[in-house]
């Protein structure tokens, strides 16, 4: 009997998949003037770099470190909703010196941090050449952002950004709501491009499309559960619903 629940849920699962390809090979993405893209697991290669950090710190701070697959599916959020999480008896007034310990654990590393994607340059490239607006809207502190974009040379494609410590954290669409008041644009010709369920949440809550990427995790599965409006597993697929032209797209 438990084989035959596992056969059923996974047939579900395919066919929610294939639901969400139809859906999407409906959607014309070309008619958002606004592409909103999360940073960590999204733009950059860094998630496994971000849960080193987090482990290192709460080591450091005395703390059994939690484990990887914990913060793992938490990597967008603000620290402090991620601390509330991972570690709910680590006193709110210490949140500040946890995330001190972070950025010096991150920045710290021997390894370059936030290196974008393969592909990824190439894609906001054409996306900007093509007249699309892009922003961000990230869990990261603005000061790490900030410095993600000079290292990384993107800044130059993104036209506005919003991170959690600026107002409210994924999944409330307050970053959202922030970057369409700024960019004067509605829900609808907006799209959240993200890795997480809270970028997918966000989105739904703010009423604008989204689409889940998994080239990061190499499953769509838990992106699923949110219902994005269409999903993608590698970059020249993101780049072809978003109906650019990408040098891996033939």
């Amino acid at each position: 009997m438990q084989q035959c629940r596992h056969v059923a849920n996974t047939h579900a699962s395919d066919d929610r998949r294939e639901g969400m390809a139809g859906a999407a090979a409906e959607r014309d993405f070309t008619r958002h003037q606004v592409v909103v893209f999360d940073w960590d697991g999204t733009i950059a290669d860094s998630v496994a770099q971000v849960v080193q950090a987090i482990r290192k710190s709460a080591e450091s701070l005395g703390l059994t470190p939690p484990e990887a697959d914990a913060i793992r599916p938490l990597v967008g959020l603000g620290m402090s909703e991620i601390l509330q999480r991972i570690v709910p008896d680590f006193p709110a007034v210490r949140h500040a010196e946890f995330l001190d310990a972070y950025r010096r654990h991150y920045f710290g590393c021997r390894q370059r941090t936030d290196i974008p994607f393969e592909g990824i340059e190439a894609l906001l490239q054409a996306l900007a050449a093509a007249g699309r607006r892009l922003a961000v809207a990230t869990g990261k502190s603005c000061a790490g952002l900030e410095r993600a974009l000079q290292s990384t040379g993107l800044g130059r494609f993104i036209e506005a950004t919003r991170c959690a410590e600026e107002g409210v954290s994924k999944p409330d669409p307050w970053m959202l709501r922030s970057l369409a008041d700024e960019l004067d644009v509605p829900p609808a010709q907006m799209v959240m491009v993200g890795d997480s369920i809270f970028d997918i949440d966000m989105a739904e809550a703010f009423g604008c499309d989204s689409i889940g990427v998994y080239y990061d995790t190499g499953s769509p599965a838990l992106l699923q559960r949110s219902r994005p409006t269409a999903l993608a597993g590698s970059v020249p697929e993101l780049a072809a619903l978003l109906g650019v032209h990408h040098p891996d797209v033939h």
